[in-house]
């Protein structure tokens, strides 16, 4: 049994600024207390009890002290991740119109459709905008946004809003249109016109287009992923009855040339472009996906451990995770990826409803659905973790 007043001073020795549970305070003092009972003492007449009692304080301190730091490291990233989470409750929309809504972080906005119209909810403010008059028939579902501009297809024609105007402008020739990508005043989008299958990219501000990717293989299960200033394309192709997926990098700001990289998988889903690295989950037919990643450095592919999972989400070394809990359900957790290995956080511990749908803002906002009664959604934003 470790001395009361041994037990009193390490529990004095935890900083009054890091708030640490009952359960957290005992492993560490447990632990102390275990490594203190193994050490054999030898008690010497010659000795004073007041030397001795300094002695052996010194040596309950050192044998404690891993246990302290790693408690303490522990707790303060916990708090890190209660400060920086917030949830927010847009009134009067419904769950399938928050599904797809995009957070834009310089405006603090959510931007959603209901199909019909595009309506922006300031969580500073509290207040909903209407951005484009509800029209009957719409039918709006995919769109891109940032804060100068929003676009959005309706009955095979393509829309932009200017933000700063209000006008909208129709844009010439577009036919069928998706997997739109936007990035200050540019917009790549997949179109397929009759005659071709491929990517083009739009200046918002003169209406210009370029073709820029022609789709010659089986095409895609994932959209493309841009991030400053570079687009990644992801494609199925078949050589020697052998599929695979190719993936071609592009600098829209002309600054480099195209790069190609090769994988030996079926699909790729959910290709993401973040720190130099390009993510997807990878499958063959038969076998469970991985999640993996191609580093622009070097070239090669990296597998990432993880747990079982649904969907994800990165930014950087973040990881968002859809895991399994229960028997035909799911919920987010939050991971790092050290070592490419998936290391969990104390995310959303308090959060009780189920979360869905992770993504990532190109500035490291996660962004979260929740199925609660009012259908809240949560925000997490990393960049404040990380400082």
């Amino acid at each position: 049994m470790m001395p009361k007043n041994i037990k009193q001073e390490l529990e004095d020795s935890i900083p009054d600024h890091i708030t640490m549970s009952g359960r957290q305070k005992q492993t560490i003092l447990t632990e102390a207390a275990k490594r203190f009972e193994r050490k054999p003492r030898r008690t010497s007449r010659l000795i004073l009890p007041l030397v001795s009692a300094a002695a052996i304080l010194g040596l309950s301190g050192i044998l404690a002290a891993p246990y302290v730091q790693e408690e303490l490291k522990e707790s303060e990233v916990r708090q890190q991740l209660d400060a920086s989470l917030e949830k927010v409750t847009v009134p009067d929309a419904s769950y399938p119109s928050l599904i797809n809504s995009q957070y834009i972080g310089d405006t603090k906005e959510l931007v959603y459709t209901d199909g019909k119209g595009f309506y922006s909810f300031n969580k500073e403010t509290k207040t909903t905008e209407m951005l484009v008059k509800p029209e009957e028939g719409a039918g709006l579902y995919e769109f891109a946004v940032n804060g100068d501009w929003l676009v959005w297809d309706s009955r095979n024609k393509l829309y932009a809003f200017d933000r700063h105007t209000k006008e909208i402008e129709e844009i010439p020739g577009s036919a069928a249109a998706g997997d739109f990508q936007i990035e200050e005043d540019k917009l790549s989008y997949l179109s397929a016109d009759g005659q071709s299958w491929g990517y083009k990219l739009l200046d918002l501000l003169t209406l210009s287009e370029s073709n820029f990717h022609e789709i010659t293989g089986e095409g895609t299960n994932s959209q493309a992923s841009l991030n400053e200033g570079y687009i990644v394309i992801p494609e199925t192709i078949v050589e020697n009855e052998e599929k695979n997926i190719l993936f071609t990098l592009y600098d829209l700001k002309g600054r480099g040339e195209e790069r190609e990289f090769k994988v030996p998988y079926d699909q790729a889903v959910n290709v993401t472009l973040t720190d130099d690295k390009i993510y997807a989950e990878l499958s063959n037919e038969g076998r469970s996906p991985v999640l993996a990643y191609l580093s622009l450095d070097d070239g090669k592919l990296h597998k990432v451990k993880t747990p079982p999972f649904d969907a994800f989400a990165v930014y950087e070394d973040y990881l968002a995770l859809s895991i399994p809990e229960k028997e035909d359900s799911n919920s987010v957790k939050l991971y790092r990826i050290i070592d490419n290995r998936a290391v969990a956080l104390p995310a959303f511990e308090h959060v009780e409803e189920r979360l869905v749908k992770p993504r990532f803002t190109a500035d490291g906002v996660l962004v979260v659905n929740g199925e609660g009664e009012d259908f809240s959604m949560y925000l997490l934003d990393i960049e404040k973790i990380k400082k």
